[in-house]
Protein backbone atom coordinates (compact mmCIF):
# COMPACT_ATOMS: atom_id res chain seq x y z
CA UNK A 1 0.00 0.00 0.00
CA UNK A 2 1.51 3.58 -0.55
CA UNK A 3 2.04 6.29 1.88
CA UNK A 4 0.90 9.44 1.10
CA UNK A 5 2.42 12.50 3.20
CA UNK A 6 -0.51 14.37 4.48
CA UNK A 7 0.93 16.80 7.37
CA UNK A 8 3.64 17.52 9.81
CA UNK A 9 4.04 16.30 13.32
CA UNK A 10 4.06 19.98 13.87
CA UNK A 11 0.72 20.81 12.60
CA UNK A 12 -0.80 18.44 14.47
CA UNK A 13 -0.33 18.78 18.44
CA UNK A 14 -1.06 16.67 21.22
CA UNK A 15 -5.19 17.09 21.50
CA UNK A 16 -5.70 18.40 18.24
CA UNK A 17 -7.13 17.29 14.78
CA UNK A 18 -6.48 18.41 11.22
CA UNK A 19 -8.72 17.52 8.09
CA UNK A 20 -6.67 15.98 5.13
CA UNK A 21 -7.40 15.18 1.68
CA UNK A 22 -5.85 12.03 0.44
CA UNK A 23 -6.93 11.18 -3.19
CA UNK A 24 -10.30 12.67 -2.88
CA UNK A 25 -10.74 10.82 0.57
CA UNK A 26 -11.21 13.66 3.51
CA UNK A 27 -9.68 12.09 6.03
CA UNK A 28 -9.63 13.45 10.23
CA UNK A 29 -6.11 13.53 11.32
CA UNK A 30 -5.58 12.94 15.32
CA UNK A 31 -3.32 13.40 18.20
CA UNK A 32 -5.05 11.58 21.15
CA UNK A 33 -2.39 11.20 24.07
CA UNK A 34 0.18 11.39 21.85
CA UNK A 35 -1.02 9.00 19.59
CA UNK A 36 -1.72 9.80 16.19
CA UNK A 37 -4.85 8.06 14.42
CA UNK A 38 -6.63 8.90 11.08
CA UNK A 39 -10.45 7.94 10.34
CA UNK A 40 -13.07 8.84 7.46
CA UNK A 41 -13.96 12.13 8.66
CA UNK A 42 -17.80 12.25 7.89
CA UNK A 43 -19.92 10.87 10.09
CA UNK A 44 -22.06 7.82 8.19
CA UNK A 45 -25.34 9.37 9.78
CA UNK A 46 -25.13 12.67 8.20
CA UNK A 47 -22.30 13.82 6.85
CA UNK A 48 -20.91 16.16 9.60
CA UNK A 49 -17.16 16.74 9.23
CA UNK A 50 -16.00 14.52 12.39
CA UNK A 51 -12.10 16.65 13.33
CA UNK A 52 -15.11 19.39 14.38
CA UNK A 53 -15.85 17.44 16.90
CA UNK A 54 -14.38 16.38 20.61
CA UNK A 55 -12.41 13.99 21.99
CA UNK A 56 -13.57 11.94 24.65
CA UNK A 57 -10.31 10.97 27.23
CA UNK A 58 -11.55 7.40 26.21
CA UNK A 59 -10.39 8.23 22.67
CA UNK A 60 -13.42 8.27 20.75
CA UNK A 61 -14.53 11.40 18.76
CA UNK A 62 -18.13 12.88 19.12
CA UNK A 63 -19.83 13.58 16.39
CA UNK A 64 -20.39 17.42 16.39
CA UNK A 65 -24.17 17.08 14.52
CA UNK A 66 -25.81 14.24 16.32
CA UNK A 67 -23.37 13.10 18.92
CA UNK A 68 -22.23 9.46 17.86
CA UNK A 69 -18.83 8.64 19.71
CA UNK A 70 -16.60 6.74 16.56
CA UNK A 71 -13.28 4.74 18.58
CA UNK A 72 -10.67 6.67 16.80
CA UNK A 73 -8.20 3.47 16.49
CA UNK A 74 -11.03 1.03 15.67
CA UNK A 75 -13.36 3.63 13.35
CA UNK A 76 -16.30 1.52 15.45
CA UNK A 77 -19.61 3.47 16.23
CA UNK A 78 -20.31 3.24 20.05
CA UNK A 79 -23.07 5.03 20.35
CA UNK A 80 -25.64 5.78 17.46
CA UNK A 81 -25.79 2.48 15.45
CA UNK A 82 -23.25 0.05 16.28
CA UNK A 83 -22.89 -0.91 12.50
CA UNK A 84 -22.43 2.56 10.98
CA UNK A 85 -18.15 2.76 11.56
CA UNK A 86 -15.96 4.81 10.26
CA UNK A 87 -12.72 3.37 8.13
CA UNK A 88 -9.81 3.82 9.70
CA UNK A 89 -6.39 4.61 8.40
CA UNK A 90 -2.50 3.41 9.06
CA UNK A 91 -0.70 6.43 9.96
CA UNK A 92 3.15 6.03 9.60
CA UNK A 93 5.74 9.25 11.23
CA UNK A 94 9.29 9.23 9.58
CA UNK A 95 11.23 11.94 10.84
CA UNK A 96 8.26 15.21 10.94
CA UNK A 97 6.22 14.09 8.31
CA UNK A 98 3.00 12.30 8.92
CA UNK A 99 2.36 9.56 6.27
CA UNK A 100 -1.33 7.56 5.76
CA UNK A 101 -1.73 3.67 3.88
CA UNK A 102 -3.65 4.31 1.30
Amino acid sequence: MPLVKVATVEQVPPGSALRVYVEAREVGLYNHGGQLFAIKNLCPHMGDALHKGQVTAQGRVVCPGHAWHFDLATGKCTSGQAEASVRTYPVVVQGEDILLEV
